[in-house]
């Protein structure tokens, strides 16, 4: 997806990344306020996340992926 010259990666990379960076997909869900069912769910491409936990998402993402302090 392109947004303004920008790509915005889908939420399910982003979770791939944040389980490449070592947590499961239950402590994915504990950090971010949701279940571990909606992140499989997510992850699987078979639900859409509200735009609130997205964002969330990615603040995880580049906590864990760059060097910022973990959420």
């Amino acid at each position: 997806m392109f947004m303004a010259g920008k790509r915005i990666e889908p939420l399910d990379e982003v979770i791939e990344q944040i389980v490449g960076s070592g947590l499961s997909e239950y402590e994915i869900a504990d950090k971010v306020a949701a279940s571990q069912a909606s992140i499989n769910r997510i992850r699987n491409r078979k639900q859409r996340p509200s735009d609130d936990l997205g964002q969330r998402l990615r603040q995880l993402r580049n906590a864990r992926c760059n060097g910022e302090a973990t959420a």
